[in-house]
């Protein structure tokens, strides 16, 4: 019997990345959000999906550690089960690593994440993930919230990215419970898209207000 060895990790990475939230969440870049819906809702049947348009970020926005011109996106989210799928479209010239992405001549999965609710989670893992040789790729918040995402590669880059953010918060929760129930009760038989323009109507429009 040979004797065991502890595991030979990539250059650059000292341990083992395990957070304290297991990966909720699979991220797809598409150059075509609308066509990329419809393309998973035929594939999958997940749906309905709630797409929120024009999503900006604020101003504190970081790209290479270096404050740079927020991307401004498309996005839209279902639910296979807990597990939340979530597909971008950029649409402006913002460098990201959505940008980055399909510059390499890829479209598809590019990013998979842990979610958590508080801060000080939030924290443990970025500084976990940077002091164990990941590469910060760039982080933001969304505009006018707190609540912070990062995306990291393994070092000299590469894909699949890995991303945490705080959007387990208790306020921002009950918005995406209700987006899980409406895939989980989704039959097909109603509009495979919910369309969110203003973030202001989103309690309104998912049914959470009265």
């Amino acid at each position: 019997m040979s004797d065991s060895t502890a595991p030979v990790w990539p250059d650059g990475v000292k341990t083992l990345n395990k957070l304290s939230s297991p990966i909720r969440q699979i991220g797809v870049i598409v150059r075509d959000i609308d066509a990329a819906m419809r393309h998973w809702t035929e594939l999958t049947g997940i749906g309905p999906f709630v797409v929120f348009r024009n999503v900006e970020l604020e101003d504190d926005y970081r790209y290479r550690g270096e404050i740079a011109k927020p991307p401004v996106v498309d996005l839209a989210l279902g639910y296979s089960g807990a597990l939340q799928f979530e597909l971008i479209q950029q649409l402006n010239d913002a460098p990201s690593g959505y940008l980055d992405y399909l510059a390499a001549g890829q479209e598809g999965m590019q990013h998979v994440s842990p979610q958590f609710a508080s801060p000080e989670e939030y924290d443990d893992a970025y500084a976990r993930l940077t002091g164990n040789g990941l590469e910060l790729v760039h982080e933001g918040r969304m505009r006018g919230t707190p609540f912070r995402f990062a995306y990291f590669s393994a070092p000299g880059g590469g894909f699949p990215q890995f991303e945490i953010s705080e959007v387990r918060h208790p306020a921002l929760m009950p918005a995406f419970d209700r987006i899980e129930a409406l895939n989980a009760q989704w039959d097909g038989t109603t509009p495979a898209v919910i369309e969110i323009h203003d973030m202001a109507d989103m309690g309104r429009t998912l049914g959470l207000e009265a």
